[in-house]
């Protein structure tokens, strides 16, 4: 496909009136690019081998995983690129970015080396929040955003990092600030307008969609934050409202309105809504207001018609299982019975089925086998295990590929609660402090959205820290389908709210995907990074699809694959903290 092709009236019609998701890129400086986290690792080159060794403390990244790596002291290093990864121990990783690099001396690096990682969607990011409040209309295939660009920077990387991923939509708060610092120039205001200007022109002409996003203010400790830097900001704004007004397939987002200081004479941010660290970058209450100023518009633009969590008790491998009789292997073929088949409950050839609960011949295990032959009495699927006789152990057959076990909580008891937790729990969750010791009670509820049982945990004491949630009853359930080299990811819906905001202060919201692999704990989060900042808390009711990235499990010996939940108090909660947990899914995710 074409990267830079015409829109169409017939194309654009699909785009607006279509279910989703949307092809999306990500673009623009570190104000998009905090979809990822970045993480800033000490690095050191081998010009021979092209070896890049990367000096992460706790990195917990697998090797296979990939990660995006740039430094902005050498050319050769200044647009990112993506790598898969090789993992050397606990603190380090590798990558081979090239032998000879330009420029690149052999030894330690100079300047700041960033890593970003796919598998931690970051709190300071304002598409995050979006793609939780509308239901993840946005299949990003690509983050092409980077730190520190200059919109000249932006312009040298729009084919490679944007327009290349032919996307439907490209969702950019607009580069320029990093234009008015004393290290770029600074540059003139007219220069910075005429590369915006170009860059959305780049990015309309190609057919694309665009989601533009105002340049915010910063704060009082940013090198920027002086009147004439935030007047530039000011005046760019109005121009590219002026500019995008009456284009067709562009979309302004105000979220400079949404985060600046009405009272502040320099034009300076909101002080909560940007983090304490570096007075630039949004902290989570500002990206949550930015992300629903941004779902108040795209949501009439792109809807999402069609949820991906789940529906219905049976929307799960558990609830779609078949049980084998027997399993007997020949000649690279597994025969399997399952007795008491109808001709309308049988399997049908040509399908493809999950197997699992094989202990010996474990070869037969594993995920989309394709039926060969299949009748009343069971079914055949070719295999590489030798022959045998009966397979031992209990082999289950299903098409599900959620292995959460009470996806709706249909099962409205069985569960557990840990002290000082008390009340019910439905089955496959855990209600718990993850830390601290608080008083919390548990309990089933009818679902806000009229589909299942939400599982509920009121908490009405705790202090900073501490943090009351949910995780997966046994940690090791989900063992036997987590085969290794496959990929999930866990999504839920997850609904915060208070009687009284003022007494419960919350700075994050931790949600992920967890596999123990070899004693090394791997992870996928949604939601990462907290603000540990007085009067920057969460202090609204909200109601999230949340979804982690991608997890592939990493070779070894797994002993523990489960989801964990919860929300950090700042302060003291000294009012009911209401945590709703529903339609759980951690799903299998074919091979593309």
């Amino acid at each position: 496909m074409s990267a830079e092709r015409n829109s169409s009236p017939e194309r654009m019609r699909v785009l607006y009136g279509g279910i989703g998701p949307y092809r999306a890129v990500l673009f623009g400086d570190s104000m998009t690019s905090q979809l990822y986290v970045d993480t800033t690792p000490t690095a050191s080159y081998d010009s021979a081998t092209g070896v890049l060794t990367l000096t992460d403390s706790g990195h917990a990244l697998a090797t296979g995983w990939q990660v995006d790596v740039f430094n902005r002291t050498y050319s050769a290093l200044k647009k990112h690129q993506r790598y898969t990864l090789t993992r050397i121990d606990a603190n380090s990783f590798s990558v081979n970015v090239g032998a000879g690099l330009s420029g690149v001396p052999n030894g330690a690096l100079s300047g700041t080396t960033f890593a970003r990682v796919p598998t931690r969607h970051g709190s300071n990011s304002w598409v995050n929040w979006l793609q939780m409040l509308m239901g993840w209309p946005f299949e990003i295939v690509y983050n092409g955003a980077q730190s520190g660009d200059t919109t000249q920077d932006c312009l040298d990387r729009i084919g490679m990092h944007c327009l290349s991923y032919s996307p439907d939509v490209v969702l950019m708060q607009m580069p320029g600030v990093n234009d008015t610092s004393t290290g770029n120039g600074p540059i003139d205001e007219e220069t910075i307008v005429a590369n915006q200007k170009r860059i959305i022109d780049r990015i309309l002409t190609s057919g694309a969609s665009l989601i533009a996003a105002s340049v915010t203010p910063v704060y009082t400790g940013e090198a920027r934050a002086t009147a004439q830097n935030m007047a530039r900001v000011v005046n760019m704004n109005r121009r590219l409202q002026e500019y995008l007004r009456g284009r067709r397939n562009a979309m302004w987002v105000d979220s400079y309105e949404r985060t600046v200081d009405s009272s502040s004479t320099t034009g300076r941010a909101v002080a909560s809504y940007v983090k304490s660290t570096d007075f630039i970058h949004y902290s989570i209450p500002g990206a949550l207001r930015v992300g629903k100023r941004a779902r108040d518009k795209a949501q009439y633009l792109f809807p999402s018609n069609v949820s991906t969590l789940p529906r219905s008790p049976l929307d799960c491998y558990a609830a779609q299982q078949f049980t084998a009789s027997g399993v007997v292997i020949s000649g690279g073929i597994a025969t399997v019975s399952i007795a008491g088949l109808s001709a309308s409950n049988r399997i049908i050839a040509g399908e493809k089925v999950h197997i699992f609960g094989a202990k010996s011949s474990t070869e037969i295990n594993g995920w989309d086998r394709t039926v060969l032959t299949a009748d009343t009495s069971g079914f055949t699927f070719a295999t590489s295990a030798a022959d045998a006789g009966s397979v031992t152990g209990t082999v289950t057959i299903s098409r599900g590929r959620n292995v959460d076990i009470n996806p709706l909580g249909a099962t409205a008891t069985g569960g557990t609660v840990t002290a000082p937790v008390t009340g019910t729990t439905m089955d496959g969750v855990n209600a718990r402090f993850h830390s601290g010791s608080g008083t919390a009670v548990a309990s089933v509820v009818a679902n806000a959205d009229g589909i299942g049982n939400a599982q509920r945990l009121v908490v009405s004491a705790a202090v900073a820290n501490d943090l009351p949630g949910f995780q997966s009853e046994v940690t090791s359930t989900l063992n036997n389908f987590a085969v290794a080299g496959e990929t999930f990811f866990f999504e839920a819906d997850l609904r915060i709210s208070s009687a009284n905001w003022a007494n419960t202060p919350i700075t994050e919201i931790m949600f992920r995907l967890i596999a123990t692999v070899d004693s090394v704990l791997y992870s996928a989060h949604a939601v990462n990074t907290y603000d540990g900042l007085t009067g920057a808390s969460i202090a609204e009711d909200v109601a999230l699809h949340v979804r982690t990235p991608d997890l592939k499990i990493p070779a070894g010996t797994l002993t523990q694959f489960y989801w964990q939940v919860y929300v950090r108090a700042s302060g003291t909660v000294s009012s009911d903290l209401t945590l709703d947990l529903s339609r759980r899914a951690v799903w299998h995710k074919p091979a593309s």
